[in-house]
């Protein structure tokens, strides 16, 4: 109901509401994570987006799934093509792609990086949880 509500207020799309919200969160959300494992000498510390969306699901899988047992985290599969040039492909049983694609411009800006960021919805599918999920392309890559 808050994004229904938001959407009305801001005039704008239920999609957009998401991706805002996940681009100004990234920051707190990174933040909060490094707090969390400040004195964790196994914790990576990323210096830049493309490392970090490369380690996304070592970051979900091994990192996050020690403080949160039973979360669902989303999966992805990741090619890296360049040092500043990666494709992810995203699948989650919540299946909330826009909010994933402004968390991915948040990370992007908070390393101070211009980078153009596409998404595209495949035709292919996950099941997850006995049920079929859309994959979604996403592809960031530095416009320097």
């Amino acid at each position: 109901s808050l994004i229904s509500n938001s959407k009305y207020l801001f005039n704008c799309s239920a999609n957009e509401i998401m991706r805002q919200f996940g681009k100004f969160t990234y920051k707190y959300l990174y933040i909060r994570l490094t707090k969390m494992y400040e004195n964790n000498q196994d914790f990576i510390q990323y210096y830049n987006p493309y490392d970090f969306l490369e380690n996304l699901n070592t970051l979900h899988f091994e990192q996050l799934k020690k403080v949160y047992p039973n979360a669902k985290f989303p999966e992805f599969e990741v090619k890296r093509l360049s040092s500043n040039h990666i494709i992810l492909y995203y699948s989650s049983f919540r299946d909330i792609p826009y909010l994933t694609y402004g968390l991915i411009e948040g990370c992007v800006e908070y390393y101070g990086y211009h980078s153009s960021i596409t998404m595209n919805k495949t035709d292919k599918t996950k099941i997850i949880l006995g049920k079929e999920y859309t994959i979604y392309r996403f592809e960031v890559q530095s416009d320097e």
